[in-house]
């Protein structure tokens, strides 16, 4: 709207000048003739005073003319999210007071294959106490001593990462020891350690909340 609007007054003087100069100019360029005789200079002059003024007040009416430059149109950011390993979002109630990570259990990974203990260690510190949320199928369920910890280890869908789910039996103890091998699990936790070896990778997690469980065995 403002171009437009600066176009109207450019267009606007460039009338006025073409309304009151041109003609002063015309009638200086014929005295110019007349007391001096028409001499070879004259159409040269003729030709530049004409030259100018019509450049002037083409420059007036062009000079802000708004052109259709093509809008520039900003990429989408890069989801963190992989076929396979994208999760759902989590209720608002679940992610209260927790840093969740934003990358996924694949990503995470990654980040360490192919690297030595120390610089495992080193690269992983920015993502301990980071919280991941994760599905797949239950490759066992386990519990090292009467009333430790409950372990279930994960199989990712299409990955070739694992999940150590850890969890508190005075929470959790009444629903994982009815799961099943192959079940489908969903928890959160927060990240403990990450490793990866010869292609095979595992995320341990602590702190685990339990979000769903399912049966897959066939139902009889």
């Amino acid at each position: 709207m403002r171009q437009v609007v600066r176009l109207a007054k450019r267009r606007y003087w460039a009338s006025i000048i073409v309304g009151t100069v041109a003609p002063g100019a015309i009638a200086a360029l014929i005295m110019y003739i007349v007391t001096d005789g028409v001499t070879g200079w004259s159409p040269v002059v003729a030709a530049a005073l004409g030259g100018l003024l019509t450049a002037g007040v083409l420059g007036l009416i062009g000079g802000d003319e708004p052109t259709n430059q093509p809008s520039i149109v900003q990429a989408p950011p890069f989801s963190a999210n992989q076929p396979g390993t994208a999760q759902p979002p989590l209720p608002t109630s679940l992610t209260q007071d927790k840093v969740f990570s934003p990358r996924t259990p694949d990503e995470l990974v990654n980040e360490v294959r192919g690297l030595t203990d120390i610089r495992r260690q080193h690269a992983i510190q920015l993502h301990l106490s980071q919280w991941l949320h994760a599905t797949g199928h239950i490759r066992n369920v386990r519990q090292g001593v009467p009333g430790g910890e409950i372990i279930v280890s994960v199989d990712l869908t299409n990955s070739d990462v694992a999940i150590s789910f850890s969890f508190d039996p005075s929470l959790w103890q009444a629903r994982l020891q009815a799961a099943n091998i192959g079940d489908t699990v969903s928890a959160i936790g927060k990240i403990r350690d990450l490793d990866s070896h010869g292609g095979y990778g595992i995320v341990w997690l602590d702190e685990c909340e339990l979000l769903d469980l399912n049966s897959n065995l066939p139902s009889s």
